[in-house]
């Protein structure tokens, strides 16, 4: 009977050892199956967050774009707005143009028409000179006649006091 306890020690032992085994394989199954839960969970909440990160980056580029597209709008209705008084500034250059030529022609004719008003002013001035020297020589051959009769006005009082003497002579003075 030796041999029989002995085998059964060893049968109790290997049967401990079997169930040690068991319990290991078991806590390994748990490890692992509790290691594929947080390798799931960790892969989800990868998952999330690479989602959220491509939200995000869409989100920004939605952002980005329309950014763009409210910085393109603001330039166009500066462009617009540039082009409106460009065109407004085109028309009053236009009229301003209009109004210079105008005052242009205007001032060609108050040119012209001074210039005939200056020769008419020459012509009457000469005309008026030519007036005054002939009104200075009438006066001058006004004045000399006057001196004339007034000399033959002497000479013929003279002649008369002397024809009026008593003597009677007839001597000429």
């Amino acid at each position: 009977m030796d041999g029989t306890p002995h085998l059964m020690t060893n049968m109790r032992a290997l049967s401990r050892y079997r169930a040690l085994r068991e319990q290991q394989a078991c806590r390994l199954m748990q490890a692992d199956a509790t290691a594929r839960d947080g390798a799931r969970s960790a892969n989800e909440a990868a998952a999330a967050a690479l989602a959220s990160a491509e939200d995000d980056r869409r989100l920004g580029e939605q952002r980005y774009y329309r950014d763009l597209a409210c910085t393109a709008r603001v330039t166009i209705d500066m462009l617009y707005r540039r082009h409106d008084e460009l065109v407004r500034l085109g028309a009053a250059v236009e009229g301003a143009s209009r109004l210079a030529e105008t005052a242009s022609a205007a001032l060609a004719r108050s040119e012209s028409e001074l210039l005939r008003s200056t020769a008419e002013y020459r012509v009457r001035f000469r005309e008026v000179r030519k007036a005054r020297l002939l009104q200075g020589k009438l006066e001058d051959a006004f004045r000399s006649h006057m001196a004339l009769i007034d000399e033959l006005d002497a000479e013929e009082q003279r002649s008369i006091r002397y024809v009026s003497r008593p003597g009677g002579r007839s001597e000429w003075p």
